[in-house]
C-alpha cells in the first residue's frame, strides 16, 4: 500500500510569520529613508542660507544697505527651496533675517546671528506652512479701546482690564454694558476710512472671537460690513445666531468680501436686557475659509505689522 506523500507547502503560521517579518523590515526602511530625507532636507538648506548670508553681506558693503527684496542680491526659490525675508534699513544697525524651507524642514539666519540654526524668523511660516496675517487691528484691547466702537444708545462700552480670556496674550476685552433692554452693536471700527481690517474685494474672510455674558442664554451674531472709500455701507453679510455662555466661547464666521470694497469692518451684535453685560476678546480675522488658533504681535515667532498692539500682525499658524 503507498504512503500518502507529506505535503511542502507554508502552513499559515508560517506565513503569517513571513508576513510580519516583511513588515517590520519595511517599516525600518521607511524610517531609515526618511531620516535621510530629513538630513539631505538639513543640509540643503543650510548651505543655500549660508550662500544667502554671503550674498546679502556683499550687497550689504556695494550698498550700504541691505536689499528691498532677495531677488534683488540675485538670491531665488531653487529646487526644494523656497525663501521668506525681513529687512530693516531704517534702523542702526540695519537688519535682516531670512527663512529658508525645503519639505518640511526650516532654518533661519540673520544679520545678528548668520550662522543657519533650525526654526523660522519671527513673523515668518515655518515647516511647510506658510505665515498667517491676522487682519483684526488691536484685536484684543491689550493696552486700550482703541478702534472699538458702539453705535447703539442704551449701552456703554469699555475696556475691562479685568476679565480676560484664561491664556490671553493681554490683561484686557471689551466690555459692553446694557443700561436699557436693546441689542448692542459693537464694532471693529472707528467710523472713518482707516481700514480696521484691510481687504480687497474677492477676498475669502474668516473672523473668530472670544465671547462671554453674565447671563447665558443670551444671543450674539457676527457681522461683516464692507464700505466703500467714501465710507459709504456696501452690503452686510451676518452669521448664524450663537447663544452665548457664562464660560469663554470661541465663534467663528466666514464671509466673502464683495466688488468695490475699500476696507472692512467687523459687527458683533448681542441681544440683551437692562444690567446684562458681555465680554469680546481676542479677535482673529485672517484671509481664507481657516479658523485658526488666535494669535497677534505678542504671540512666539509672530510680528507687529506696525504700532504694538494696533496694527495688523503676521507670523506661523499656531
Amino acid at each position: 500500500m503507498w504512503a500518502k506523500p507529506k505535503s511542502s507547502g507554508f502552513t499559515i503560521v508560517e506565513l503569517l510569520i513571513v508576513i510580519v517579518v516583511i513588515g517590520i523590515l519595511a517599516a525600518v526602511t521607511i524610517v531609515a529613508y526618511n531620516g535621510i530625507q530629513g538630513r539631505a532636507q538639513a543640509a540643503a538648506v543650510s548651505s543655500a542660507l549660508e550662500q544667502t548670508t554671503k550674498k546679502l553681506s556683499l550687497y550689504m558693503v556695494d550698498n550700504a544697505a541691505y536689499p528691498p527684496d532677495l531677488a534683488t542680491a540675485g538670491i531665488n526659490n531653487t529646487g526644494g527651496t523656497s525663501y521668506q525675508y525681513s529687512v530693516n534699513n531704517a534702523v542702526s544697525p540695519q537688519t535682516y533675517c531670512v527663512t529658508a524651507t525645503d519639505g518640511s524642514t526650516s532654518y533661519k539666519a540673520s544679520s545678528v546671528a548668520p550662522a543657519p540654526t533650525s526654526g523660522g524668523c519671527p513673523g515668518h511660516g515655518v515647516g511647510g506652512g506658510g505665515a498667517v496675517t491676522n487682519l483684526a487691528i488691536n484685536p484684543s484691547a491689550a493696552t486700550n479701546a482703541t478702534y472699538w466702537s458702539n453705535n447703539i444708545g442704551g449701552t456703554t462700552l469699555i475696556r475691562d482690564s479685568l476679565t480676560t480670556r484664561p491664556g490671553s496674550l493681554s490683561s484686557g476685552s471689551i466690555e459692553t454694558t446694557f443700561s436699557v433692554g436693546s441689542t448692542a452693536s459693537t464694532q471693529l471700527w472707528d467710523g472713518t476710512t482707516t481700514p480696521e481690517v484691510p481687504v480687497t474685494p474677492g477676498d475669502i474672510i474668516t473672523i473668530s472671537a472670544w465671547v462671554k455674558s453674565s447671563v447665558a442664554g443670551r444671543i450674539l451674531q457676527i457681522g461683516d460690513r464692507w464700505r466703500d472709500s467714501s465710507n459709504v455701507q456696501l452690503s452686510v453679510s451676518n452669521g448664524p445666531n450663537i447663544t452665548t455662555s457664562t464660560s469663554w466661547t470661541q465663534v467663528s464666521f466666514t464671509a466673502q468680501t464683495p466688488v468695490g470694497t475699500a476696507f472692512d469692518h467687523i459687527s458683533f451684535y448681542f441681544a440683551g436686557t437692562s444690567g446684562d453685560s458681555w465680554w469680546l476678546d481676542d479677535v482673529m480675522v485672517t484671509k481664507g475659509s481657516t479658523a485658526y488658533n488666535y494669535a497677534d504681535g505678542n504671540s512666539p515667532n509672530w510680528v507687529w505689522n506696525g504700532t504694538p498692539n494696533n496694527s495688523t500682525s503676521t507670523g506661523p499658524a499656531l
